[in-house]
């Protein structure tokens, strides 16, 4: 890949323009395309690499035959990309007398064959689109690239979350609300070739709900329960969500508790911006588990770490960890983790 004569491309492409007198508007717009371009450039200048190195590889001439190479074309943040894509078949047939066919750059990238877009463009179109209106968004999103308000309505519609549906007005007076957060992962049903890992996207979740139904019986229902989750949009844009839906529904103004649990992920602290006076717990199920791993499920011990938490007696806490420490010295990195995370959270 030779960067130099890329840039040198990036320089000679104001040669012409700058001999005659130009105007700042002008001298902007064409800094402004000619970076584009050779974002472009580079981004194509780097995937034909990625597919060179593979087609010449030990490992590649070992599997796999080249069947064909053919140009792909992939919608990306920075604008559209034509690139070379080898694509190989095994040399060793399967029973069925068939052979396996597989894409290196694909594969390595992590890029479905049928994709047409990247996921980074399809954030930046929804969330500008969000933003801005369709219209603007299609025009303005993808450097040097119109894209299709179908397009984009399609992207928007298949977000999990319906950001225009009918919330329904409590008219009774609601004192107590809660909010769970969390994050599922989702297997993308894609491997690593390095280390054959499985991928997979981690889709923010904000649960709200009005308490436990009733508190006599053995297992207790949420009642009220709606689920706001987004795999693509910001997860500000998410807790943004979830006060328009509390407050359309409940009127914030007249709840006096409103409680939010999570695990302490950096995402879920964002919910400062939407509920500023709302007070945050650290979920019983991670709560848990990290006094679990310290204390190694001893009841008595955990119980009492548990009742010097809640009461906010942090030295007499720290004098319990401690002492694991000196039982599991091999654990003090790991133990001193989970300390620090249940103090911080507390």
């Amino acid at each position: 890949m030779d960067i130099l004569s890329l840039f040198l491309s990036f320089v000679n492409h104001f040669e012409g323009f700058l001999t005659d007198s130009i105007s700042f508007h002008k001298l902007e717009a064409l800094i402004t395309d000619s970076t584009s371009e050779l974002n472009l450039d580079v981004l194509g200048n780097i995937l034909d690499a990625i597919d060179l190195e593979f087609k010449n590889s030990r490992e590649r001439k070992d599997k796999w035959i080249v069947q064909e190479t053919r140009p792909r074309s992939l919608i990306t943040s920075l604008g559209l990309i034509t690139f070379r894509k080898t694509y190989y078949h095994s040399k060793v047939r399967k029973n069925n007398g068939k052979f396996d066919y597989y894409s290196y750059t694909e594969d390595y990238l992590g890029i479905d064959k049928w994709s047409k877009m990247t996921l980074s463009a399809e954030t930046k179109l929804i969330n500008n689109a969000l933003d801005n209106g369709m219209t603007w968004a299609a025009e303005n999103t993808i450097p040097g690239y119109v894209t299709t308000r179908q397009t984009i309505s399609k992207k928007v519609k298949s977000i999990n979350y319906n950001l225009k549906e009918d919330i329904p007005e409590d008219k009774t007076v609601t004192h107590t609300l809660y909010i769970e957060a969390d994050e599922v992962h989702a297997n993308l049903q894609r491997k690593k070739l390095s280390k054959g890992k499985k991928i997979n996207k981690i889709v923010p979740v904000i649960l709200t709900h009005e308490g436990h139904k009733e508190d006599f019986v053995k297992k207790k229902e949420l009642k009220n329960t709606h689920y706001i989750a987004s795999s693509i949009l910001k997860t500000e844009k998410l807790w943004n969500e979830a006060y328009k839906y509390l407050d359309s529904r409940y009127n914030l103004d007249k709840v006096k508790y409103l409680f939010i649990s999570g695990d302490g992920a950096p995402w879920i602290k964002q919910y400062l911006e939407a509920f500023p006076f709302a007070i945050y717990v650290l979920d019983k199920f991670h709560y848990r588990k990290a006094l679990n791993y310290i204390f190694k499920k001893d009841t008595i011990i955990t119980e009492l770490a548990d009742h010097y938490l809640r009461n906010n007696m942090v030295k007499e806490f720290k004098i319990l960890v401690n002492h694991q420490i000196e039982n599991y010295p091999h654990q003090r990195k790991y133990i001193n983790q989970k300390q620090n995370y249940l103090i911080s959270r507390r």
